[in-house]
């Protein structure tokens, strides 16, 4: 599991996800394939969700983006 899910509470919320154990996981699957980083470390994809998080319009883009794709769970 990665270590960084547990700061996107409010992404979970809109994207009106239950936080649980298999939609973590699920989410950081989605969130890697996004960043094209599935086989990097956990601090590695961190670092490029956090300084997505923190600009309003990447962070828009990136909760569209898992909009589309949980939508199929």
């Amino acid at each position: 599991m990665s270590c960084y899910i547990r700061h996107l509470g409010d992404i979970l919320d809109e994207l009106g996800l239950t936080n649980n154990k298999e939609t973590r996981k699920m989410l950081d699957k989605e969130i890697r394939e996004i960043l094209k980083k599935e086989e990097a470390r956990c601090p590695e994809v961190w670092r490029d969700v956090k300084e997505r998080i923190h600009d309003l319009e990447q962070k828009k883009k990136l909760v569209s983006e898992l909009k589309k794709r949980v939508s199929k769970y």
